[in-house]
């Protein structure tokens, strides 16, 4: 299991191995469960987040986007501070289809981009953001088309990946 930290905001749970009533069932203490998503083609494992108890947020309904090592993705609006902020949590697996991630991932985002919220995206998305890549390349092309105001990778927690060779890397 991955966990990364916004002390004072939220917890980002990526490869979590829980099922939906274990994600239900869990206790970090001073969070509330805001969103998650449970594999549907196995039994356990999935993304979720958890916000801090102090603030006001809205589940964003993403289910419908999401395809088991594909896309996993889910979402909260948080409406204490302004302009309001949405974390969404993303996860594609090593093997996952890029081209299905993408194109859900443009099309999520579009569901959910309006002048007054910013966004903060986390996840695994299992990309090597070090090295020019056509993959890399293709995210990049996404997310600037967002118009991001800063955008990070943490490699910290890089681990290389021995089927492909590639750098699984933690945008945060």
């Amino acid at each position: 299991m991955q966990i990364f930290l916004y002390p004072d905001l939220a917890h980002h749970l990526i490869e979590h191995y829980l099922n939906q009533l274990q994600v239900a069932n869990t206790n970090i203490h001073n969070y509330n469960l805001g969103a998650s998503y449970c594999r549907k083609s196995s039994f356990k494992g999935g993304i979720c987040i958890f916000v801090h108890r102090n603030l006001n947020f809205t589940t964003i309904k993403l289910n419908a986007y999401c395809s088991d090592y594909n896309t996993e993705i889910c979402a909260v609006k948080l409406h204490s501070i302004l302009p309001h902020i949405s974390i969404l949590s993303i996860y594609i697996a090593p093997t996952g289809n890029i081209a299905h991630f993408l194109h859900t991932t443009d099309i999520t985002l579009k569901f959910l981009h309006t002048s007054k919220i910013e966004f903060i995206t986390c996840g695994d998305i299992n990309i090597n953001c070090l090295t020019d890549t056509q993959r890399k390349n293709q995210l990049n092309s996404l997310l600037i088309s967002y118009n991001p105001f800063h955008m990070a990778v943490n490699t910290t927690s890089a681990l290389l990946d021995e089927s492909d060779g590639a750098l699984q890397t933690n945008k945060t």
